[in-house]
């Protein structure tokens, strides 16, 4: 458990709408992950009569990634995300990336499950393009490298280090804007999320600034100090 009291900060580990925490037990899901070589292209010679030349063939609805993206990277970078590659799943590495093979033929990527371990909750918000989609045309995607925007939040605990007062709230502003966090109770809290820029995808982390504490009927001005989420983290406002 990590705990901070005034001004402190933890770096951020690891590294939408569609949201999962995955949490210890429950069923395992078989992952396939690397790569998998693209099936032999078959050569046909289509018969054509001598008055009448060969009907178009109607175009397939896969799509080559040849031109396409040779990887998929989540922003922050988030290990154990689970993408639909053409009906074949694979899972980002410890970089937050999945590689696609150049040839491989596909009709879709999807952002299908999300996940980073008991203490973390990552959601999906976007492509670097703005697009929203969690699942989109193959031949929609730019490379060399997608990148996939996520939100990354971590199970934080606030405290007023008084064990005869129960429940209240600890207000805190943010670049979020102003947020509630009860007191005592594990709740799950921003710490870097993905901003869009002219050049892609940067990660933004998060830091928040106690502003008050309610308990009842009654308000009270926090002592200011700023916190930065952080996995376990226990919060301690002054009042």
């Amino acid at each position: 458990m990590t705990t901070t009291t005034g001004s402190w900060r933890h770096p951020v580990i690891g590294l939408a709408a569609v949201a999962l925490a995955i949490a210890g037990g429950g069923s395992s899901v078989a992952l396939e992950v690397g790569r998998t070589a693209a099936p032999p292209a078959i050569a046909t010679t289509p018969a054509a009569s001598p008055a009448t030349s060969a009907a178009p063939v109607a175009s397939s609805p896969e799509t080559t990634l040849t031109h396409g993206p040779l990887a998929l990277q989540t922003v922050p970078a988030v290990a154990g995300v689970l993408v639909d590659v053409g009906g074949r799943r694979l899972v980002t590495d410890a970089a937050g990336t999945v590689v696609l093979d150049p040839g491989e033929v596909v009709d879709a990527v999807s952002i299908v499950g999300l996940g980073a371990g008991a203490a973390q909750q990552v959601q999906f918000v976007g492509w670097a393009d703005g697009d929203a989609r969690p699942s989109r045309p193959a031949d929609s995607l730019r490379g060399p490298i997608a990148e996939i925007g996520l939100d990354v939040k971590e199970l934080v605990t606030v405290t007023i280090g008084d064990d005869a007062i129960s429940g209240g709230q600890v207000t805190f502003s943010s670049a979020l804007g102003a947020i509630d966090v009860p007191i005592d109770a594990a709740t799950w809290i921003t710490s870097a999320r993905a901003v869009p820029t002219g050049a892609g995808l940067r990660v933004e982390q998060l830091e928040y600034t106690a502003v008050s504490v309610t308990i009842g009927a009654l308000r009270d001005d926090a002592i200011v100090q700023r916190y930065t989420p952080s996995r376990h983290a226990l919060w301690i406002v002054a009042f």
